[in-house]
């Protein structure tokens, strides 16, 4: 219904001005974690991953849903590799409107990083 969607909208405005008026107060961008588990496979996630298909989704995405919900920009960048040699990545949120301090950002993390460059171990399938 209508009124249920108002609502949302308000609290998500709320929520969009405490995160700006805490997290960013002092700073122009935060960094975190993107991804907080390993990465399932594509076994794991495909439409032969089961049951707890949708619960592994739901953990991957757990630290970059927030960001969806209140609009802001964010990026995401390679930071390493796991155990199993797949990516890790980095999490880097932006003010609203602020995507130019955030793409700088970016870059100039890669600039004195090489992990971009990097391409995982191809995964044989047994």
């Amino acid at each position: 219904p209508a009124a249920q969607y108002l609502e949302v909208l308000r609290l998500r405005t709320m929520w969009l001005e405490r995160f700006t008026a805490t997290t960013l107060a002092d700073a122009d961008l935060y960094l975190c974690p993107a991804v907080p588990v390993p990465v399932p496979t594509r076994e794991e996630t495909g439409p032969r991953g089961g049951t707890e298909m949708p619960q592994r989704l739901a953990q991957v995405t757990r630290l970059t849903r927030w960001v969806n919900y209140l609009g802001v920009p964010a990026l995401v960048l390679p930071c390493g590799f796991d155990s199993r040699g797949l990516p890790i990545g980095l999490q880097l949120v932006g003010r609203p409107f602020a995507e130019s301090t955030l793409l700088a950002a970016g870059h100039r993390y890669q600039q004195e990083t090489d992990w971009h460059e990097r391409v995982p171990e191809p995964i044989v399938a047994s």
